[in-house]
């Protein structure tokens, strides 16, 4: 009877392990499928991102501190600038481009001449100096300013041209030539002597050939100024060109 009980026992146990072992069986596809799509959520669920802020759209320390110092000096530069108010000495006229370094002043004289006058506004030495001409030129005013005339006759294919200098006091006279008109030059014409170089009476009579064409210290005192102030308002122009492509 103990045995036939302990059989009973044994058989109901092995029935329940079974089931137990067959349910767990078709519980683990499931389980595992359902891991699965858990995963799969998680990774399509939208992520949100800290913002970076990456030096090339970061606005430079460097370019900042040249921007500031730009507009302090466009500042100060307006504040103390006055406008020259002298006008070319009479029959002379002024002609000019903005933004440009060239100018000129042209009258007419006599029946048919054409006197032209020309200079930059930072003028520059247009030929190589001697040693000599070096050391001369440190002990001069640095506010000299170098300019030529020129004398043209419709009749002519020749100009008449001389290099001058000034300080806005007096005028020097460095080379006079007669040479073809700019259409017609060539390289290898002589054009003259070195003004220097010429017979004490010709330089003097050169001179007065310049002063009865207007050629004389009111003209050379314009020039000075007029030259100065160009070279100011390009100044401030290419500051506010160059505050405004930096800023940007």
């Amino acid at each position: 009877m103990y045995r036939q009980r302990s059989l009973i026992t044994l058989i109901s146990a092995v029935r329940q392990y079974s089931t137990r072992t067959v349910l767990n069986s078709c519980r683990a596809p499931v389980a595992v499928a359902q891991d699965r799509l858990q995963t799969y959520a998680a990774a399509l669920t939208p992520r949100t991102f800290v913002g970076r802020t990456f030096a090339s759209s970061a606005v430079n320390p460097a370019d900042q501190e040249l921007a500031g110092v730009l507009a302090s000096e466009i500042s100060n530069e307006k504040e103390t600038f006055e406008p020259s108010q002298l006008k070319p000495p009479a029959p002379f006229k002024l002609v000019e481009k903005e933004n440009d370094c060239f100018m000129e002043l042209t009258r007419s004289f006599g029946k048919d001449e054409t006197v032209t006058i020309r200079f930059l506004a930072n003028d520059q030495e247009p030929h190589e100096m001697t040693p000599d001409e070096e050391e001369e030129m440190e002990e001069q005013d640095l506010s000299a300013i170098y300019f030529t005339v020129e004398v043209n006759k419709p009749d002519s294919k020749k100009t008449l041209t001389f290099e001058c200098v000034t300080n806005g006091e007096g005028i020097e006279l460095r080379a006079v030539s007669l040479g073809a008109n700019e259409d017609a030059g060539t390289e290898d014409e002589y054009t003259g002597p070195d003004f220097h170089e010429l017979d004490e009476k010709l330089q003097e009579n050169f001179d007065k050939y310049l002063e009865a064409r207007g050629v004389n210290p009111e003209l050379t005192a314009f020039i000075v100024e007029i030259a100065s102030d160009k070279e100011q308002r390009l100044y401030m122009n290419w500051l506010d060109s160059m505050n405004k492509f930096i800023g940007n």
